[in-house]
C-alpha cells in the first residue's frame, strides 16, 4: 500500500496507532474531524516507521514533525532513509520555511555523532535561517531550537555568515571553512559545559564556568539561578543567597521562564532562615495567574541536600514547587498547602516590597 492508497483509504478511529507525538496545527490539510479520513502527523510517522510508501505531501509533514524524535528514528535503523527524505525536502522549491528549518534541525540532530562536519554546517544553517525568519517562527519550532541550541552549544554561534545560506535557506558553501567563526568560548557553549559538570557532580567545576559567564555578562538572570544551584550543592549559602538577589533585581530582564526560579529561590532562602515567605508565595501566586511559562529545571537535589534544615511543610512545599518545574506535577499541587493564596490577586512581580 502506498501514501496515495492511505489518503484515500483513511485511517478509521479504531485503526490509529497507540502514539501519539506533534499532533500540532503544521497545515490545513492535516487536521480532520474523525470521519474525514486524513491521517494525522502520528500515523503518517508510523505508516513510514512500517515501511510504507509516503506522498510528495506526507514527506512535508514528516520533515516537520521528525525534529524531537530522531532517537526513535536511529533505534529503529532509519537514520540514513530520514536524512535523505530531509534533503529532499530542503531540495524542493516549495518547501516552506519552517518545514524547512525543522528539517535542518533534524539533520543535524542525526548528522552529529556520525558526521560532525555536516552536523555543524546544519546547526549554522538553522540559527541563520531563524534570524532572517524570526517573526514568521511558530512557537514550537522555536522552542525545539531553543532547546537543541542549549544542549549542544559547543556548536553554536553568534556569528553566521550571510554567504553560506542562500534566500531560500539553502547551503550554498559546505567546506570547512564557513566554521572558522564558531567561538568555543560562547555562551552556549559554557552553559553546555557547565550542565554536563552538573550532571556529573562536579559543582564547583560548573560554579567557576557560571562565574566566568558572567565575566560576560551572558543571560545574567539565569546564569545566577544556576550559580546559586551549585553553590548550595556546595553549601556556600551566603554566595548563593547573594546570587539569588542579584537575579531578582535583573527579573525584569529574565526570559519569563526563568522568573519561577528566581522565586523558588526566594521562597527557599526565606523558608531555610526563618524570614517571612508570605510575600514570595504571593508572588508567585500572581505569576501562576498570569500565563505561567514553566521550563524544566532540576532543583530537587537541593531541596533534598537541605531537607534537615527546612520545616517539614515547607520542605513538601518546596519539592512540590521543583516538581512543578520538572513537568511533573501541574500548578494546582500548590493549592494543598494553607499559606497559598485562595483567590486570585496578589502582589505582582514589580512591587518592590521590603522585607
Amino acid at each position: 500500500m502506498n501514501g496515495s492508497d492511505v489518503m484515500s483509504q483513511g485511517f478509521k478511529k479504531q485503526d490509529k496507532p497507540a502514539i501519539f507525538f506533534d499532533d500540532q496545527q503544521l497545515g490545513s490539510f492535516l487536521y480532520r474531524d474523525e470521519q474525514s479520513g486524513t491521517p494525522t502527523p502520528a500515523e503518517i510517522l508510523s505508516f513510514w516507521l512500517l515501511g510504507g510508501e509516503i506522498t510528495t505531501e506526507m514527506e512535508q509533514v514528516l520533515a516537520s514533525v521528525i525534529t524531537g524524535k530522531i532517537k526513535l528514528v536511529l533505534d529503529l535503523g532509519k537514520g540514513p532513509e530520514i536524512s535523505d527524505l530531509l534533503k529532499k525536502v530542503i531540495a524542493r522549491s516549495d518547501t516552506d520555511m519552517i518545514t524547512r528549518i525543522r528539517s535542518y534541525i533534524g539533520l543535524y540532530e542525526i548528522s552529529r555523532a556520525i558526521d560532525p562536519q555536516y552536523a555543524r554546517l546544519s546547526f549554522k544553517t538553522v540559527g541563520q535561517l531563524t534570524e532572517q525568519y524570526k517573526e514568521k517562527m511558530d512557537e514550537e519550532t522555536q522552542k525545539r531550537w531553543d532547546m537543541v541550541r542549549w544542549l549542544n552549544g559547543r556548536f553554536y554561534t553568534h556569528e553566521f555568515p550571510v554567504s553560506d545560506i542562500s534566500d531560500e535557506g539553502k547551503v550554498v558553501a559546505t567546506g570547512p571553512e564557513i566554521f572558522n567563526n564558531c567561538d568555543p568560548e560562547n555562551g552556549y557553549s559554557l552553559r553546555s559545559q557547565a550542565f554536563d559538570k552538573f550532571s556529573s557532580n562536579d559543582f564547583s567545576g560548573a560554579s567557576d564556568i557560571y562565574l566566568r559567564m558572567i565575566e560576560m555578562k551572558f543571560e545574567l538572570p539565569g546564569t545566577f539561578c544556576h550559580l546559586a544551584r551549585v553553590q548550595l550543592l556546595m553549601h556556600k549559602e551566603k554566595e548563593a543567597l547573594e546570587s539569588a538577589d542579584r537575579a531578582w533585581k535583573l527579573k525584569f530582564k529574565a526570559p519569563k521562564y526563568v522568573v519561577p526560579r528566581i522565586l523558588l529561590l526566594k521562597i527557599f532562602f526565606s523558608m531555610l532562615y526563618g524570614m517571612k515567605f508570605n510575600v514570595w508565595i504571593d508572588r508567585l501566586h500572581s505569576y501562576m495567574n498570569n500565563d505561567p511559562d514553566l521550563e524544566q529545571w532540576d532543583i530537587q537535589i537541593v531541596i533534598i541536600e537541605y531537607r534537615e534544615m527546612l520545616q517539614c511543610e515547607h520542605y513538601r512545599f518546596l519539592m512540590a514547587f521543583a516538581d512543578v518545574l520538572a513537568s511533573e506535577e501541574k500548578p494546582d499541587i500548590f493549592e494543598q498547602f494553607e499559606f497559598w493564596p485562595k483567590q486570585k490577586g496578589g502582589f505582582t512581580l514589580g512591587e518592590d516590597i521590603s522585607l
